[in-house]
């Protein structure tokens, strides 16, 4: 910033948190003073002081920065990594932890669909998808208020997979009926489930 005295300017001062950083003792009134200072993650207020030769000293007013590199950390623990079995159209689990101080919009796509989510930091959040055929990954996305974005994806398996199903709901005693039902596989030999 822009420092200046009507008589003489002897110093300018950086101070961080109420702690002295800098001081540029150079005296060159109504001169621009930069300071340099790297932060970690974190709040910071921050001014500076100017003093004349009377030992006259004025501080600007403080101003905050704040500091988040820290990109969100997400866990996903479900579908289950490897299923037996399970019908194509039913609901499953989408089971999510983000972990983030500045935690702003959560989000996954899955057969296609961007679906936005309520999510807040250290809770496992439990996101209801209606099982695809021959779709079984996720990407889950999580971004913070300073447009840190952090993405994870998830791929799991079914052994076996029941696709349609069809047969006479009515049969008379002594009739027959045929029964139909398609199964998809991983193609992993079955042998039992």
């Amino acid at each position: 910033g822009t420092a200046s005295d009507d008589i003489n300017l002897t110093s300018v001062s950086f101070i961080v948190d109420d702690v002295y950083q800098n001081t540029n003792s150079s005296e060159f009134n109504n001169s621009n003073y930069l300071f340099t200072k790297t932060f970690t993650d974190g709040s910071y207020d921050w001014k500076y002081e100017a003093c004349d030769n009377s030992s006259q000293c004025t501080n600007t007013s403080a101003r905050t920065v704040n500091v988040d590199t820290t990109f969100p950390l997400i866990e996903i623990i479900a579908p289950s990594l490897k299923n037996n079995f399970i019908t194509i159209g039913d609901d499953d689990f989408l089971n999510v932890t983000a972990t983030e101080t500045n935690l702003d919009t959560c989000w996954y796509d899955y057969n296609g669909a961007n679906v936005t989510y309520s999510c807040t930091s250290g809770d496992q959040e439990n996101e209801t998808i209606t099982i695809v055929a021959n779709v079984y990954s996720t990407t889950v996305w999580v971004n913070d208020t300073f447009g840190n974005v952090n993405s994870s994806s998830y791929t799991w398996e079914y052994l076996l997979a029941k696709e349609s199903e069809s047969f006479s709901a009515t049969v008379l005693e002594g009739g027959t009926s045929t029964f139909t039902i398609n199964f998809l596989t991983n193609g992993t030999g079955i042998r039992h489930i």
